[in-house]
């Protein structure tokens, strides 16, 4: 049988056919379902690891996740198709140096920014991580967007794809915060550095969007573009188009650093 990882699916008698290239081969017929977060795991397994066959056994669990009593599957992966699975981003950020100049020109082209919100961020990378490299980043993040709201806890894969430009970014939201953090380490993962900033947003266009940061520990501004990379368009192009929307507004001081490496 063959599956899409990219959602929740669901196999019954007879082979379904996707685009990702991914084998789920089943010593029977039966069901099997699988929620969004457990499948962000196994994408997870693929981002970090250079083993693409994963043999995984399941014994009797009484949730949901597992509707039957006890299989045993392989999945295999072919690399070449790794990158299609996940979102691809071109990011650009620089240091605000006059917060209240860019402000204003954000006000003179009548753009406003959304009311400030609070994130909290651990960074996790594996053992060996060399920066603005294909190693991974995971980050642990808690949000919170008004004071009587409960927060919002989030895991965020990140990675640069070297020489390329791109940034490759999955979101996932999470319950068990702690729980997260013991599967992270247990993956081999190491805590590397805490960032807390207050976040302003706007939307600049479908896909996307202008985030206003400023640190806590040093109460620095940061402005950084984001936008999703279509599968046809140039990194170099829209990088280039995103560093010429923030010079238009006066900003030219790009950092290239992530926040917790500043």
């Amino acid at each position: 049988d063959y599956f899409n990882l990219r959602e929740p699916f669901h196999t019954k008698n007879g082979t379904t056919r996707c685009d990702n290239h991914i084998h789920l081969q089943l010593n029977s017929q039966q069901s099997i379902r699988i929620p969004h977060g457990a499948v962000f795991l196994l994408r997870l397994l693929f981002s970090a690891y250079k083993n693409w066959l994963l043999i995984v056994k399941i014994c009797n669990y009484r949730t949901s996740i597992i509707s039957h009593k006890q299989t045993t599957f392989n999945i295999v992966f072919s690399p070449k198709k790794l990158y299609n699975m996940f979102m691809k981003k071109i990011i650009v950020k620089c240091r605000v140096r006059n917060r209240n100049r860019f402000e204003k020109r954000l006000s003179g082209v009548d753009l406003k920014l959304s009311p400030v919100y609070w994130q909290h961020d651990r960074v996790f990378v594996p053992r060996g991580y060399k920066g603005r490299s294909n190693f991974p980043r995971l980050i642990m993040r808690t949000e919170i967007h008004a004071v009587s709201d409960a927060p919002v806890y989030l895991l965020s894969l990140r990675r640069h794809i070297e020489d390329s430009g791109v940034d490759v970014i999955e979101d996932t939201k999470i319950i068990d915060y702690e729980g997260m953090v013991n599967i992270i380490l247990q993956l081999g993962f190491k805590q590397v550095g805490e960032i807390s900033r207050r976040r302003e947003e706007l939307k600049l266009s479908k896909g996307t969007m202008l985030y206003l940061d400023t640190l806590d520990m040093d109460n620095s501004t940061f402005v950084k573009i984001e936008t999703i990379l279509g599968d046809k368009a140039s990194p170099e192009t829209i990088k280039s188009e995103l560093i010429s929307t923030l010079r238009s507004f006066g900003e030219t001081d790009i950092i290239e650093s992530t926040y917790f490496e500043l």
